[in-house]
Order: C-alpha cells, then sequence, then structure tokens
C-alpha cells in the first residue's frame, strides 16, 4: 500500500504502470512508436 507522498497506479488507466517492486522513473529512454531492439534498455527506476 502507497504511504503518503507515494501514488500508486489506477487499474484501467493506460498512462498508469503498476510494478512489483517499489521505485521511481527517473528516465524513459524511448520515444512513443519508436522501434526498440530485444534487450535495449527502455527506462531505468530509482529504488
Amino acid at each position: 500500500m502507497a504511504t503518503q507522498g507515494e501514488r500508486m497506479a489506477i487499474a484501467g488507466n493506460p498512462l498508469h504502470v503498476s510494478s512489483p517492486m517499489q521505485g521511481s522513473v527517473i528516465s524513459v529512454n524511448v520515444k512513443e512508436g519508436q522501434a526498440v531492439a530485444k534487450g535495449e534498455t527502455l527506462a531505468a527506476m530509482k529504488p
């Protein structure tokens, strides 16, 4: 459960992504519609 100041993904919202681990996205390395290769880093998170 989220604590004060944390946010939770809202089920059914395509802009929200849930994760089984806590953390914050610090960078997104691809753009919408961009082709990606297997093993390519798409985003980075910090705990």
